[in-house]
């Protein structure tokens, strides 16, 4: 994909209906499915590609740019975007694998305010109870996340995954 000099937004189909992506010079910058998607140009196809990768949790050749996001929240998000599809982890296992186990709420504010959903997996984080806390990612919040992790085989938790929500 041709680098970039501003912020730009395109439409981008997915499965789960139009994504408004914005690129930057150095990557994918936010993602958005809204109810109502504005009058945007389609992504070129490299990029549409891009997004099918992340999607299907391939390798893609557009990389994902946080770096305007605060220390905590690319350290945050990174762990988010290696949970494997079909497994979920808690925000308190984030947290322990920061090295900050007492601040599983400051992980979540970060997880819930990932400017890449679907592409940075945030709906495979799950509370310490197994329960599905918010998401923000589309028009209908938590069942959107459900029928994420339905999609994925990660919902309901199967035994193992029960096993890794029940340590925290």
């Amino acid at each position: 994909m041709a680098a970039v000099d501003a912020d730009e937004q395109f439409l981008v189909a997915t499965p789960l209906g139009a994504a408004v992506v914005t690129v930057g010079r150095r990557g994918l910058r936010a993602l958005d499915l809204p109810l109502d998607p504005p009058p945007l140009p389609a992504a070129p196809p490299t990029l549409t590609e891009a997004v099918r990768c992340y999607l299907a949790g391939e390798p893609a050749d557009v990389p994902l740019d946080l770096s305007a996001l605060p220390s905590l929240a690319q350290q945050v998000l990174r762990l988010v975007a290696a949970i494997p599809r079909g497994e979920v982890r808690t925000y308190a296992w984030l947290a322990q694998q920061i090295g900050r186990p007492h601040a599983a709420r400051a992980v979540g504010q970060c997880v819930a305010r990932n400017p890449l959903p679907l592409l940075i997996p945030c709906h495979r984080v799950v509370g310490t109870d197994g329960s599905l806390r918010g998401y923000r990612c589309g028009p209908h919040g938590v069942e959107m996340k459900r029928a994420l992790l339905v999609r994925e085989g990660a919902w309901p938790l199967r035994p193992l995954l029960q096993q890794v929500v029940t340590w925290g």
